[in-house]
Parts: C-alpha cells; sequence; structure tokens
C-alpha cells in the first residue's frame, strides 16, 4: 500500500541514489554541487516524497550550507519541511532563486545575509585563445600547496564568500582548502615564487563542471591574469565533454564582463542566503 502525505527520507540505498540522480538531473545546471552530492553517495542527502515519488531533494548537515532541489512547491511539501527542520539549526541556504524563496517562507527564516547571483554558462565549444607567456607561469596544485595558497584563498573568502559582521577562522579554512584540494582542480599563476591569481573548480556532476574562486591580488589585478586562468579552465572542463558553469554575483559588473567575453551566457538567479 502506497504512503500517503509527504515525508522526508533519508538516502541509504543505492536505489534511493539512483532515482534522486534521475530526479534532478532535469535541474542539473543550478543543482552540480547537489549531484555531485549524490553521485558520490553522500551522508546528508535526504528525498521529499509523496505516495512513493520523489518531489524534491536536498542536502543538510549541521553548520553546513543546505543544498537543495525543489521544483515542486506547495503547502503539503512546505509542512514536512517545517516539521523536518524545527529543531535544527541552519546556517545557510544554496539553491536556485525560486527554490531558497520557498524555503525560507516554508521555514519561517530571517535572512542575515541574502545574495542574488547570476548563473552563467559555457557554449561548450574551446574558449579561444591565443598561446601567452603566461603559460610559462600556469601550476595545478595539490594539498601540499595549502598553505602557500592562503594569501590567495583567504583574500577570495573575504571579498566573496564570509559574511558581514563575521571573521575569518584561519585552521578552519586551511581544512577546508586542504579537502579542496583533494577533490577539485586547482590552476594558479606563480610569480617571483608566489601565487598571485587562482582559479578552482567547485563541483563536477553528470553533464556539468562548476568553477569558481576566481581571484587575483589586488596588486597584480589588470593584467589579464583573470582572464587567461578562466580560459585555460573552460577549455579543459571541455574537452572532458562537460559544461562549464559558473555563479557570480548581480552587481559584479567587472566579473560579468570578464566572463561573457570567456564566452558564458546568463541562464537564471542563484541564491545563497546566510540565516
Amino acid at each position: 500500500m502506497l504512503k500517503l502525505g509527504v515525508e522526508v527520507a533519508a538516502c541509504k540505498k543505492d536505489g534511493d541514489f539512483a532515482k534522486a540522480l534521475e530526479f534532478v538531473l532535469p535541474y542539473e545546471k543550478f543543482c552540480c554541487q547537489l549531484a555531485e552530492k549524490i553521485i558520490r553517495k553522500s551522508a546528508g542527502l535526504f528525498l521529499i516524497k509523496e505516495a512513493e515519488r520523489i518531489q524534491g531533494i536536498f542536502y543538510f548537515k549541521e553548520k553546513n550550507t543546505l543544498l537543495c532541489c525543489l521544483p515542486k512547491k506547495n503547502k503539503k511539501i512546505a509542512r514536512s519541511l517545517s516539521d523536518f527542520f524545527c529543531k535544527k539549526s541552519i546556517f545557510a541556504l544554496a539553491g536556485k532563486t525560486d527554490y531558497i524563496d520557498f524555503l525560507q517562507k516554508a521555514l519561517s527564516l530571517s535572512a542575515k545575509e541574502k545574495r542574488i547571483f547570476f548563473l552563467m554558462r559555457h557554449k561548450k565549444k574551446l574558449c579561444g585563445q591565443s598561446p601567452s607567456p603566461l603559460q610559462n607561469d600556469l601550476v595545478e596544485c595539490c594539498k601540499k600547496d595549502a598553505s602557500n595558497l592562503m594569501p590567495l584563498h583567504t583574500g577570495f573568502f573575504k571579498e566573496e564568500v564570509l559574511p558581514d559582521g563575521k571573521e575569518i577562522y584561519l585552521p578552519s579554512l586551511l581544512r577546508d582548502l586542504e579537502k579542496l584540494l583533494e577533490k577539485q582542480k586547482m590552476l594558479v599563476l606563480k610569480k617571483d615564487g608566489l601565487f598571485v591569481a587562482k582559479v578552482q573548480t567547485t563541483a563536477s556532476s553528470k553533464n556539468f563542471t562548476q568553477i569558481g574562486g576566481v581571484y587575483t591580488l589586488p596588486q597584480h589585478r589588470k593584467k589579464g591574469y583573470a582572464e587567461f586562468l578562466t580560459r585555460t579552465i573552460t577549455n579543459q572542463i571541455c574537452s572532458q565533454e562537460k559544461t562549464p558553469i559558473l555563479f557570480v554575483r548581480k552587481e559584479n559588473s567587472a566579473a560579468l564582463s570578464l566572463y561573457k567575453k570567456c564566452g558564458y551566457k546568463s541562464y537564471g538567479t542563484f541564491c545563497f542566503l546566510y540565516c
């Protein structure tokens, strides 16, 4: 007999993850990080089900960002989510803007800060790039480079990630960087023995690879470093038969111009909400 009503159930079996991936693929470009967690069979994935049919998916762990795919929205789903999260602490929400608006209302969350990004998708053709002397300064980093990368990583985190009023805890940031370097690709330009600019992948799913962390030290800006790195990592992703995507803050006109120049086009908005 089919269960009635809406329930939230943890992904546990291989079949759960397979069904979750099938559900999320039509929305994959907005849910690349979530899809990657499904592919990796990560703990913390939950299905929203009604009569055994999946209606939505989310990833949640305490002190982590909640990722979600919520294309279907109604009062029953809102009530089930409210019941599930009633005694849980949420650090932040991330997802397509309409998903986050629905979730914020369903959970009666007040936003300490809300950031809106454009999702930008590449045309999946090699990104035109002339031979450059910067190629000689290009380094692909690994975990052992983490300490030397901290000035770049800290600068990016302060400018693009850190919520208003918060301070950086450097040991935690270093651990997060080491984990990132174990799973993702990071390309860096090295000048006079110092890392001065970077770009990285942040997630890779079935059809898409998301890039981010594009950052140049202030004293080395306006030298074409960000464009070179963006074009380089874009070409590497395209050569792997995946489509590059990225998120850029709506008000960052310089970055928007750069990415359009590199062949990216806007496809809607994405929201990051600090609770």
